[in-house]
């Protein structure tokens, strides 16, 4: 691991331990390492194998190491975002790099200078007998008779049917369904 001077770090870094900080140096150096690989390169030690397993599970569960890491990310992507301009204008200025297009378009966009598109979507609100009487014109047009339309009405699940009011259910019924 190589060695930080303190005054490189952020607030969140600056507070934790020294084995903390240890621990996120050692995630941060090897992403796909284990907790465990993380503690023991930050100096954890133990007796035994599962002393070093709990050492390295509280760590990397430790909300303030946790926010340390995220501190410390942050801060390796801010300072790549050169080496990432660097590549965008090393494409755009390849004449056979077949995304030099999309890296000067980025140039662009980075730049405030990107193409503006804008995109108009009208909706209309329709109820549900608005919906009905417009398929009802479709499938005139479109030559069928009332029959299909029914039929195709109600395999989508629209019930087109008239309906007979029904007289109220007797209080004896209605005492003998209540429990």
């Amino acid at each position: 691991m190589h060695s930080v001077e303190e005054n490189d770090f952020g607030p969140k870094m600056q507070a934790l331990t020294n084995l903390q900080r240890g621990f996120v140096l050692a995630k941060l150096q090897n992403p796909n390492g284990t907790d465990i690989e993380a503690a023991l390169a930050a100096g954890v030690t133990g007796k035994t194998a599962a002393s070093v397993r709990t050492s390295a599970h509280y760590l990397s569960h430790n909300p303030k190491v946790l926010e340390a890491i995220k501190e410390q990310a942050e801060r390796m992507l801010h300072s790549g975002a050169i080496l990432a301009a660097g590549v965008i204008i090393e494409i755009a200025t390849d004449p056979m790099h077949k995304d030099r297009l999309k890296a000067a378009d980025r140039l662009l966009g980075m730049a405030g200078l990107g193409i503006v598109t804008e995109h108009r979507v009208t909706v209309t609100h329709q109820s549900d007998a608005e919906k009905i009487a417009e398929i009802k014109k479709l499938t005139e047009r479109l030559g069928f008779d009332k029959t299909q339309t029914r039929a195709l009405l109600g395999s989508a699940g629209v019930v087109d049917a008239e309906f007979v009011e029904v007289a109220p259910a007797t209080a004896a019924l209605d005492a003998e369904w209540s429990v």
